[in-house]
């Protein structure tokens, strides 16, 4: 969510990039000053007062539900889609390779399916109350809600293949995290292409 439409200008991408700096959070990963941009981190409880006073300009932060939860649409006058980090979290649970080892076969499988089961009921809680934010959001009529255009999508998108080129090129662990990323990537991206497609004619009824 930004404050002003000169923080990100969806339908002037060039007015965008080559304007002021503008004070944003900065994801874990990420750096976008290669978009004029200077990242600050902000302690979470601040973030709303922070926006409302012009400390920062846009914030990067969840998705609906949990954005209007935090009150940031009370504060910010522009929403901005898609985040060009997404898909986004991949969750995982992490049991010492120790204690792992020292459970039966039984314990092991309880885990897994309580941790998957875990998994499913949240990625369905989230998309339930994302639509039930999204649909209040614009119902609402404060917030201006936009699409970045290609011209911005592309760009984002240049970037942050620098950035994760760079998070992957430092330790051995970093490396070998970094080139299953890419093999799966390409593995899934045809698929994904195809299978998504169904949305796609959601526009024809």
């Amino acid at each position: 969510m930004v404050n002003t439409s000169s923080a990100f200008r969806g339908a002037d991408s060039d007015a965008c990039l080559t304007s002021r700096p503008a004070k944003c959070l900065r994801s874990p990963v990420s750096n976008r000053s290669s978009l004029k941009c200077e990242p600050v981190s902000w302690p979470l409880p601040e973030i709303v007062q922070a926006l409302r006073s012009g400390a920062i300009d846009a914030c990067e932060w969840l998705n609906p539900w949990l954005d209007m939860a935090m009150g940031l649409h009370q504060v910010a006058s522009f929403y901005y889609y898609p985040a060009w980090q997404e898909p986004g979290t991949a969750l995982a649970l992490g049991i010492n390779r120790r204690l792992w080892e020292s459970l039966d076969e039984g314990d092991r499988r309880l885990i897994e399916i309580a941790a998957a089961g875990e998994y499913a009921v949240s990625l369905a809680e989230f998309n339930t109350n994302n639509s039930l934010s999204l649909h209040k959001l614009r119902a609402e009529g404060t917030v201006n809600i936009r699409k970045f255009d290609d011209a911005m999508l592309k760009t984002f998108a240049e970037i942050s293949k620098d950035v994760v080129a760079n998070a992957g090129s430092g330790d051995d662990l970093s490396r070998k995290i970094y080139r299953s990323y890419l093999e799966f990537r390409t593995l899934i991206r045809e698929w994904s292409d195809i299978e998504g497609a169904y949305l796609g004619i959601r526009a024809f009824g």
